[in-house]
């Protein structure tokens, strides 16, 4: 009977194993690549059974790239999150499939291939509408993570001996400067921005969302009462409603009584007030009935004429949110507090992103005040003045 079983190693550590019945009737144990974990042995074990029962066990050398990538798709990236599938299925369709095709054999790509692929990505190509086009680095660098993670598979799966894409040279990216409107840049874009979505702005900005975190919002996640908004789901327009981009994404976040002013002002105005309506919405041209914001018809009616009208330098909607997380770390000093707060998995990468961008010259302004107390104590320039004596070490 095909099961995952394991035998005790050195140190009394278990190392697991698929158990199978091969075609010719032999009973087999098989440890799985890399680390022997249960988890990998019931991947390994999963993958065994297909082969079997598909005819091709011990064939599995000769497949293409195409049908490898069908079965990775069904066995392994069908367990992640809706948006990763979508944004592994578009690098997958538009680059990797493009340049290696589907018909030739997975065994084939070796690394000089894998490098020849880096260098057609960094080529221009046309787009859709016939104008040239060059990937960015990021782009670049994200597809060979893309086809590192779908070699891995193949290894573990035992369908190649070693990944050809683990030493292929990435292109250095530029690290892009975050740009934070100011507070007085956002006064500016509140005042500027249609009345009708002035809350929608000011919750933003006041809250650190992510955009999809805002588009899914209900009122039953608006507590008004206590001053908190309970995060509990995405909206994404080509995957529907789904969960938080991380575990620490799903949170409530406090936010403040002008907020909470702002949001019952938008309620007592708004057409759906139900547990379950969305807090900020719009209206199906054809149902009449209230659905998601668009993003993109966002920024163009509404996000692009509103800085316009503002004069200020163009900033994005989701920079509303690294305003927040920026000026929240800057007077709190709490990365653990503004981390969960803006759903951050760890504070480190709260400090990492949002440390500097907002002035510190306070601290310079202190700084002085020390300079300034040494020179009251030593005295003015030409005087000499004996210094206290430092305890000698013993």
């Amino acid at each position: 009977m095909a099961n995952v079983t394991y035998k005790t190693g050195a140190g009394g550590k278990k190392l697991w194993y698929a158990r199978y019945r091969t075609p010719d009737g032999k009973d087999k144990w098989e440890a799985p690549k890399g680390r022997p974990t249960k988890k990998n042995a019931e991947e390994l074990l999963t993958l065994r059974l297909r082969e079997i029962e598909d005819g091709i066990y011990g064939k599995y050398l000769d497949v293409t790239l195409g049908v490898f990538i069908k079965r990775y798709k069904e066995d392994y990236l069908s367990l992640k999150r809706p948006s990763t599938q979508e944004d592994y299925e578009y690098v997958i369709k538009n680059h990797i499939i493009k340049f290696f095709g589907e018909e030739g054999p997975l065994k084939s790509i070796d690394a000089a291939l894998c490098q020849e692929f880096v260098t057609w990505m960094r080529k221009p190509k046309k787009n859709k509408k016939g104008k040239q086009k060059t990937l960015s680095a990021r782009t670049i660098n994200k597809t060979i993570t893309v086809l590192r993670g779908i070699l891995k598979r193949a290894v573990l799966w035992h369908y190649l001996k070693d990944n050809p894409a683990t030493y292929v040279d990435r292109p250095q990216e530029v690290k892009e400067e975050m740009i934070i409107p100011t507070p007085e840049e956002l006064q500016c874009l509140l005042d500027a921005v249609d009345p009708r979505y002035r809350a929608l702005y000011e919750t933003a900005a006041r809250t650190g969302m992510r955009e999809g975190e805002i588009f899914a919002l209900r009122w039953k996640d608006v507590d008004l009462s206590n001053g908190v908004i309970h995060v509990r789901r995405t909206w994404r327009e080509t995957t529907g409603y789904g969960e938080p981009k991380t575990k620490r994404g799903r949170r409530d976040i406090d936010i403040s009584q002008a907020l909470v002013t702002i949001l019952q002002r938008h309620k007592a105005e708004s057409e759906y007030k139900g547990s379950d309506d969305l807090v900020f919405y719009t209206k199906n041209q054809t149902t009449k009935e209230q659905v998601p914001l668009r993003r993109q018809n966002l920024l163009r009616r509404v996000h692009y004429p509103a800085i316009e009208r503002a004069g200020i330098p163009r900033v994005r909607f989701h920079d509303l949110r690294h305003f927040y997380g920026s000026h929240l770390l800057h007077q709190s000093q709490d990365a653990a507090y503004v981390a969960r707060q803006i759903g951050h998995s760890q504070p480190s990468t709260t400090m990492n992103m949002y440390s500097h961008p907002v002035s510190q010259r306070c601290v310079v302004e202190k700084l002085d005040e020390v300079i300034s107390a040494g020179k009251e104590e030593v005295g003015e320039p030409g005087i000499v003045v004996p210094l206290r004596k430092r305890n000698s070490r013993s």
